[in-house]
């Protein structure tokens, strides 16, 4: 950092990289609840048939933000197999990543869409 960065600024850049950090880790135990009403099919007995309109719903966001959630989701989260084992999330260095808060938002969305080119 340079020189002309005194204690004052040092504390106002921590403070706000704490907070950048924490949108991460609450964006993915966002992600994690989002997943779980998936998997538990509250969608079906909400009236919303789809997981999507729920979230659409629920956070009073446009079908594009709800699906990117749901499938943000279904990357990054445990999952679990029809025989009931327990799974890792499709992209489990980038959702620990999330949960730690070393990437945000941005970061999940790049990565996400270059593994898809990737595995294409």
């Amino acid at each position: 950092m340079s020189e002309q960065v005194g204690a004052a600024e040092r504390a106002m850049l921590a403070r706000t990289r704490a907070r950048f950090a924490a949108r991460g880790v609450e964006h993915y135990r966002l992600l994690e609840d989002v997943a779980e009403l998936d998997r538990a099919g509250v969608a079906d007995r909400t009236g919303d048939r789809l997981v999507e309109r729920l979230v659409e719903n629920l956070a009073r966001c446009d079908r594009r933000e709800a699906t990117r959630l749901v499938e943000e989701a279904r990357d990054l989260t445990p999952r679990v197999a029809v025989s009931g084992e327990a799974l890792p999330p499709r992209l489990p260095h980038t959702a620990a990543a999330l949960a730690d808060g070393a990437v945000g938002e941005a970061h999940v969305l790049i990565i996400r869409r270059t593994m898809a080119r990737i595995a294409a």
